[in-house]
């Protein structure tokens, strides 16, 4: 298990007074960089290997929301790697222990010259999984998102210089941000699911399909000429937190 302590920030909450999905999933991304490089297998040692990390998965279960200006814990355990894939944990926990959010995320070893799913290092699979807990326990679904067919395009966005991160594609974080904007007035996040299919890059244009329920939004981004790049499923709490 690896954690630091931090503040929840003014700059990370939307203006309901929650931390934003973008900003949680920011601070997670940030754990594991932080933890990959202080074992020796993170950022510099994957420009040098040519190889990269690819989100495939990702749900996030918020339990309690933090306030702006509170003091947390933000952790992270990598529990499994098997063959080209990577199981890792995250957690959001206020000073006395209690957990805040909590996810679970599928990650992919890519070979970014080739362009091809790479076996992981055995020197990367003993450095994460020495002495590593065993995962939580979130209830979590089938990675696969069933989509609904009666979606409606509701929205177009230009990719930005700005989104696009060291692997030369857009950040996994930024279709979260893009899907947050179908969030309905007033309504507080449960469960977050997201799964990624395809990269985009800049310049490209991603359509948003989108299909409301009573207490769930689906997103499906996608680029015109190739195809679905993420599915977004967000649930709402039925009561909002006070």
């Amino acid at each position: 298990m690896y954690s630091y302590e931090t503040r929840i920030r003014y700059t990370q909450i939307a203006s309901n007074g929650y931390i934003t999905p973008q900003a949680l999933l920011d601070e997670f991304q940030n754990c594991s960089n932080f933890q990959s490089d202080d074992l020796g297998v993170g950022l510099k040692y994957l420009v040098e290997h040519k190889h990269g990390w690819i989100l495939a998965y990702h749900e996030v279960l918020f339990l309690k929301r933090p306030d702006s200006g509170d003091e947390v814990i933000v952790g992270t355990n990598a529990y499994k790697m098997r063959g080209c894939m990577g199981n890792r944990n995250f957690f959001l926990k206020d000073m006395k222990g209690e957990v805040l959010a909590v996810s679970d995320s599928l990650w992919v070893y890519m070979d970014l010259e080739n362009g091809r799913m790479s076996k992981v290092p055995q020197e990367m699979t003993d450095a994460y999984l020495n002495g590593s807990d065993p995962c939580y326990d979130m209830g979590t679904h089938s990675r696969k998102i069933i989509v609904p067919d009666d979606l409606e395009h509701m929205d177009d966005f230009k990719i930005r210089k700005s989104d696009i991160d060291s692997n030369g594609h857009v950040n996994n974080t930024v279709y979260v941000a893009l899907a947050s904007e179908f969030i309905p007035e007033g309504m507080e996040m449960e469960r977050l699911r997201v799964e990624y299919r395809k990269e985009s890059h800049y310049g490209d244009t991603l359509e948003a399909w989108v299909k409301v329920h009573k207490n769930s939004v689906f997103v499906v981004l996608k680029v015109a000429e190739v195809g679905d790049t993420a599915v977004v499923e967000m649930i709402f709490k039925d009561e909002v937190e006070k």
